[in-house]
């Protein structure tokens, strides 16, 4: 098998992660296929979403290029920033610069037409299913 990637340098895991044998095993289980990815792959996708949040604006649902342009306003950042539509009006915000990743998390409260938007570091266990968020309307 292969070696674990140098997480320490991001350019290095980068360019030189290759898939491996046994980086992704498919299967049937009783007739549903069965996706397993080793370690490495874990890790590299850890490392590729460090700079992401999970978005979700509270007690009012607004298009997806609404709120981009809105979160843009808001924050002015330095660099690109992409989102991504989840279900049940969640959004992963990634971005590529550290400094506006850590003031957008850090900062705030923020609120976009009056309803605060929510945020949070982006989890591998979140589920869009899970609507603790959300705020009757």
């Amino acid at each position: 098998m292969g070696t674990t990637p140098d997480v320490s340098s991001p350019n290095k895991m980068e360019e030189e992660f290759d898939l491996q044998d046994g980086d992704v095993v498919m299967k049937l289980v009783e007739g549903i296929s069965s996706i397993t990815l080793s370690d490495r792959v874990h890790q590299l996708i850890e490392w590729k979403m460090a700079k992401t949040i999970t978005v979700k604006l509270l007690g009012r649902k607004i298009g997806f290029n609404t709120l981009l342009n809105k979160m843009k306003s808001l924050w002015s950042p330095k660099s690109h920033m992409k989102l991504m539509n989840l279900e049940n009006y969640y959004y992963l915000l990634r971005f590529q610069d550290k400094e506006d990743f850590n003031k957008v998390l850090v900062g705030g409260p923020w609120v976009i037409f009056c309803h605060y938007l929510t945020i949070w570091s982006w989890s591998p266990n979140f589920l869009t299913s899970d609507n603790e968020m959300d705020v009757q309307e």
